[in-house]
Parts: C-alpha cells; structure tokens; sequence
C-alpha cells in the first residue's frame, strides 16, 4: 500500500501547576493553562514562528498530556488563532497542519467551544496510553480519533472515518454506486471545507501525465504507537 508519510512535530503544552486541597470546590490539583497574556499568545507565537523553519508539508501535534483545563482565552489563542494561522500558511504541496492529542475532558471542552464559536473543525487524537478518555468516538471510527468543533456533515465525517481507518481514500473508494465525478467533488468539498483533515497528493499512473488521480491520506500516523514515541519538545509559560 502507497502511503505519505508526512513528518511530525510534537510540542508537549506545559501548564502552571496549581495544588487544590481535598474537597476544594475550584477543581483538582495539576496543570492548567490561564491567562491570553502570559500563556496563550506567547504559546501560539512560539508555535507559528516554529513552523516556518520546518520544510512543508509537516504536521504539528500539540500534546496536552498532564493539562487539567484550559481558559477561554488560552484556547482562542492555541485554537482557531493558531489554526487560521496554518490555514493561511499552506498551499499546494506545502502543508501544515495541526492536530491536538491527549485531552483531558475539560481541555477538550474548552477548545471545543472555541471552535464551535468561529465554525471551524480541526482533529484531535488519542497518542499515549493511559490517557483519560474523553468521550466515545464518532461510529466506526477508530478509537483515537475526536472531531473538534461544529458537527460535520455526515458523509463528509464519514470520508475522515474511513480514510484514517485504512490509511488512504480515493475517489474510488468513495464512489459507492456514485459516479467517480460526483466522488471526487466529495472529496474536493471536504478538502477544501475542512482544510488539515486530509493530506492531498498528485499520483500518476504509468501512462504519464495524462493519467492521475488523487489520493488523500491521514495527516498523522495511523500507529499512535509510533506517534506517541516521537520526539517532543516542551512548551511552557513565561517565567514557568
């Protein structure tokens, strides 16, 4: 099977740790990301200047492995801010994209409603063992994956589900009794809808230039075991 394996950059999100006595109404004791000003948008611009120095296409994964919550603030900053910046960012054959791993349900949440708020969808995963599940996962998909954001619809969510269930999808795949043109314009829309779904690629045939066809494949490894030992590097408050 012909993959693309894209390369990956793991950011582990460090939060302030904060101790919360038994019975404490605030919440439990561990990592928390609060304030726009001295986390969220020091935390997005270390991200968006990281980027550029890295050759396209790439993928960034955000790990939140250890975060309790998150603010409203923070999460505008690390999610649709830091999204539309990699949106704008990529183009043919020089992606970027972003994935958020290991949520907590309150993290999960937080960013969740941000993205809900501005209508935009970006893909969250499961990549370490022993992570709190936050949620069942959409129907036949595979346990990691989590949507984030407003509803998808559904032939469109089903497209991800398969995709990042076999590891590639063409228009062929999705035909299903269609024909191939109404197939491809499916994909196209989800493509271009819902930009860092889906890592796009030209494939010739042995004929040439005259025969191609793309094919579509999960912006992330599909073996969260891979994933969860790739190399990260941490990211912390100012003055953490």
């Amino acid at each position: 099977m012909t993959t693309a394996q894209i390369p990956v950059v793991r950011y582990r999100i460090v939060g302030v740790y904060q101790s919360v006595q038994p019975g404490d109404a605030a919440g439990v004791s561990g990592q928390y990301l609060m304030g726009r000003d001295i986390v969220g948008v020091p935390m997005r611009r270390y991200i968006e200047d990281a980027s550029l120095d890295l050759s396209a296409p790439n993928t960034c994964v955000l790990d939140f492995t250890g975060v309790k919550d998150i603010s409203a603030s923070v999460a505008e900053e690390l999610g649709p801010m830091l999204l539309t910046t990699f949106s704008a960012r990529s183009y043919p054959d020089a992606e970027r994209y972003l994935v958020y791993a290991n949520l907590s349900r309150d993290a999960r949440l937080g960013l969740d409603d941000e993205f809900r708020r501005t209508g935009q969808a970006a893909l969250a995963i499961i990549a370490s063992d022993g992570t709190e599940r936050v949620r069942q996962p959409q129907p036949g998909a595979p346990p990691w994956i989590d949507l984030l954001g407003p509803p998808m619809p559904r032939p469109l969510q089903d497209i991800v589900i398969q995709c990042y269930r076999h590891g590639r999808i063409t228009s062929g795949d999705v035909a299903d009794g269609t024909s191939l043109g109404a197939a491809s314009k499916k994909l196209t829309d989800l493509y271009e809808r819902y930009p860092g779904m889906l890592h796009r690629v030209k494939v010739y045939g042995e004929s040439g230039a005259r025969s191609w066809q793309y094919v579509y494949y999960p912006v992330v490894p599909t073996d969260t075991t891979m994933l969860a030992r790739t190399p990260y590097q941490q990211i912390e408050p100012i003055g953490a």
